[in-house]
């Protein structure tokens, strides 16, 4: 049965590194809304309209998975996943289309988070870091009754391997 991986976690938690990990080991097509932001928006518009360009790329993102996933093919969605109203949709969207769902939420410490933002370079990086704050008070860890397979990844630099999960 082909899955739906949607891969949870902070600014700088590994969520990519995590994706494309998951890619070598299941062959799943991995869909990352920041990379769509940044291969289909001017950079002067991703610093100006984040948010705007960000659910427009989820949109379309989901788009993608719908049709992948009715093809038989499993998907990742690298999105963040920040709150539980957007992890419940797609637990919602997995059992309409009649596809396992896999909830990974990748996990690290703040100071760690804050080491690999500053490592980033660019504007949109920079806000990260001045907004790391109000951003965290956004973001909803993931519930007991949501299952999710906790994955830390307390390492200050990520090197693409796959981490040790386990169930939370």
């Amino acid at each position: 049965m082909n899955t739906l991986y949607i891969i949870q976690g902070f600014l700088g938690a590994g969520k990519t590194t995590h994706a494309k990990a998951l890619v070598r080991k299941t062959g799943a097509v991995r869909l990352t809304a920041d990379e769509w932001c940044a291969e289909n928006f001017p950079p002067e518009k991703l610093s100006t309209a984040w948010n705007a360009c960000f659910s427009e790329a989820i949109k379309a993102l989901w788009r993608e998975a719908e049709l992948l996933l009715e093809k038989d093919k499993s998907v990742i969605l690298d999105f963040g996943f920040w709150n539980r109203t957007s992890r419940d949709e797609a637990r919602k969207k997995a059992k309409k289309l009649n596809v396992r769902c896999e909830h990974h939420y990748i996990y690290a410490p703040d100071h760690i988070l804050l080491g690999r933002l500053k490592r980033r370079s660019g504007e949109i990086a920079m806000k990260n870091i001045q907004n790391f704050t109000a951003c965290k008070k956004l973001f909803e860890e993931p519930a007991e009754d949501e299952r999710a397979l906790w994955i830390e990844s307390s390492s200050p630099r990520l090197e693409g391997g796959m981490y040790d999960g386990k169930l939370f």
